[in-house]
């Protein structure tokens, strides 16, 4: 049995749309609600300017017809997948200071 992991991006799947919210967003007693709402928004905001999902698609067929794949594939826009890579060559701090800045 041959296993490969499949790291997509965002992508256009709609799926946004079938996610619960984990915090009510309307709550005032939260000291998260507002910082929640922007992460939210931008979580749908990438999803909607995402990678075209037949990507992903192709990315699987071709995983299917390899003999040997590979462990890991990612697959999606450039900018998402390097997050990837300097998470592994930048100290912590660094990279979830880029990360907070992102979302806020």
């Amino acid at each position: 049995v041959n296993v490969a992991l499949i790291e997509p991006s965002d992508h256009r799947s709609g799926s946004n749309t079938y996610r619960p919210d984990a915090v009510k967003t309307d709550s005032s007693e939260s000291p998260y609600s507002e910082d929640f709402k922007k992460v939210r928004s931008k979580i749908k905001n990438d999803e909607a300017n995402g990678s075209d999902p037949l990507g992903v698609a192709k990315l699987i067929y071709g995983i299917i017809e390899t003999k040997k794949p590979r462990l890991r594939y990612r697959v999606g826009k450039f900018d998402q997948k390097l997050s990837v890579v300097l998470r592994k060559i930048l100290p912590g701090r660094m990279f979830e200071k880029i990360i907070y800045g992102y979302y806020h």
